[in-house]
């Protein structure tokens, strides 16, 4: 399934550009019958090992089809898969197959990517960049948080983990995307936990 290359929409429209390129050709298995959403599968996978260098292998299958003409999938965002589908269906460009690139919002970096990010604990990213607060302004919490006595094993083990999910973030978008979202969240989370370490759990 082709999940990091495709975007859904709740009311999806027919793809009816391509079930109609679809059955412009005669099946190759059964004469003056269309052809069936399987055989336009297959061609395609094969375009893709035959037209690849590394000689890839993918597996469309009828339900993929299935989906691309229902409009659950409007765009493929794997190339080869695209130049495959123009190449079996003997067609120039994408948009004669009903295919068209999803519009981005101006807030959105990598689509899903961040939406996940935003799930870590750093929503308040997207209102930075539509406004002028901060991060840490925008998490702050609104009332003191009471302070403990001490720093426990289960605190270390939650700011290291948090620490793992942002130097993932870090390598994948950079630095300036994720500093301020770090130094906020980590702030937070210090002043939830604001007493000193025991001695015996310090290391």
């Amino acid at each position: 399934m082709d999940h990091a290359s495709s975007r859904r929409d709740a009311a999806a429209e027919p793809n009816d550009q391509l079930r109609r390129a679809r059955e412009r050709i005669e099946s190759p298995h059964a004469t003056g019958e269309a052809l069936s959403r399987q055989e336009l599968a297959e061609l395609v996978n094969a375009w893709v090992f035959e037209h690849t260098e590394d000689h890839r292998v993918i597996e469309l299958d009828a339900n993929y089809i299935g989906k691309l003409e229902q409009g659950s999938i409007r765009w493929p965002q794997d190339p080869d898969r695209r130049a495959g589908f123009r190449a079996a269906l003997g067609v120039n460009t994408d948009a004669e197959l009903g295919f068209r690139r999803p519009r981005r919002g101006r807030t959105t970096v990598d689509g899903v990517e961040r939406q996940q990010f935003i799930r870590v604990g750093v929503g308040a990213t997207l209102a930075v960049a539509a406004g002028g607060s901060t991060v840490a302004e925008l998490i702050a919490p609104t009332q003191p948080t009471p302070v403990p006595s001490m720093v426990g094993l289960s605190d270390v083990a939650e700011i290291r983990a948090a620490a793992t999910t942002f130097a993932d973030w870090d390598n994948r978008h950079g630095s300036g995307f994720v500093r301020e979202a770090v130094n906020a969240q980590l702030g937070l989370t210090l002043h939830g936990r604001g007493a000193p370490a025991s001695a015996r759990k310090r290391s």
